[in-house]
């Protein structure tokens, strides 16, 4: 190659480096003010809750359902709920990894399962959290496996926060309130929606990468001494449980037996309330009123493990 042509090209990389560097810069100093909005701040929030001592996760079955006020005043521990609307374990093991990486102080890690997550191919929802790529090895392997030819684009610091460009400058703009718990409650004026999404399906195979992330979850807490928790709570079921529901619940009390985890379930089958409607805004989320009862009984059954881990002490 000509020399000249050679040394433009060097250049022309160099320059392209510079400014990818730049605008990442710019763009990360403004991420990492941001604590509101699902798209960019609520994680930001979520992996600062370092002093929480018990830490809820989950998708919006755990924003909906889970009231850490209720588990703080039930029993006398500080809590936080971090989970996100529409993402699944793979976000959940991320911002575990993420929070556990920046000191987490927790005695207790509770899970809200969803059982369809062992059959889910929704890698492509964790860029969100591209921004985070470099500072866990397990969330750049979460982040690696977003699609094809994730891992050489993440080296641009810029593509990390590809599509986050508006969601962080609105969220700069907009004086939106503090997260708070983490806790979010459906509108009552929202129309209440008990229509199936789906028909009943017989599943195939599990995915074994959605399998191992629950195994994941759990010996990355055990490891720091911290207890966990996998929790399954209600649906409004009027035709009974679907072979999804079945097969799922009883793979992942299998996992978390064979891995050290409790085994939680409150749903319409052990908790008769949950078979009447007035406690659901649809099919998958609890009213006001539903989260209330499901987490002071949840508070209960999580009593134990807490005063065994005291017991430890």
């Amino acid at each position: 190659m000509n020399p000249r042509i050679l040394m433009l090209v060097v250049a022309f990389l160099a320059g392209l480096f510079v400014l990818d560097r730049g605008a990442a810069s710019l763009l990360a100093a403004a991420f990492e003010r941001l604590e509101t909005g699902a798209q960019v701040g609520l994680a930001n929030y979520g992996v600062r809750q370092t002093d929480k001592e018990l830490v809820v996760f989950g998708s919006s079955r755990a924003v909906y359902h889970v009231d850490p006020a209720i588990l703080s005043e039930e029993l006398g521990v500080s809590a936080f709920n971090a989970g996100s609307a529409g993402q699944s374990v793979r976000y959940a093991r991320a911002i575990e990894a993420l929070l556990l990486r920046a000191g987490s102080q927790a005695r207790l890690f509770v899970l809200h399962v969803n059982p369809k997550n062992l059959w889910g191919a929704d890698a492509a929802r964790m860029q969100r959290l591209a921004p985070f790529y470099g500072r866990d090895p397990a969330v750049d392997a979460l982040l690696e496996a977003t699609s094809p030819g994730a891992r050489f684009k993440l080296q641009l610091e810029t593509y990390r926060y590809n599509s986050l460009v508006v969601p962080i400058l609105a969220n700069l703009l907009r004086d939106r309130p503090s997260p708070g718990n983490g806790f979010r409650v459906i509108p009552h004026d929202r129309p209440q929606n008990l229509n199936p999404r789906e028909a009943p399906y017989e599943p195939g195979a599990i995915h074994e990468d959605m399998s191992q992330l629950y195994v994941d979850f759990i010996a990355a807490a055990r490891e720091r001494g911290i207890r966990v928790a996998l929790v399954d709570g209600p649906r409004w079921r009027p035709d009974g449980r679907t072979p999804v529901d079945r097969i799922g619940q009883e793979h992942l009390e299998r996992l978390a037996s064979e891995n050290g985890a409790a085994w939680i379930v409150i749903d319409e089958v052990s908790e008769p309330r949950f078979r009447e409607p007035q406690y659901f805004a649809d099919v998958a989320h609890l009213t006001h009123e539903g989260a209330a009862i499901f987490t002071t009984l949840l508070a209960e059954r999580l009593r134990p493990l807490l005063t065994e881990e005291r017991g430890r002490e």
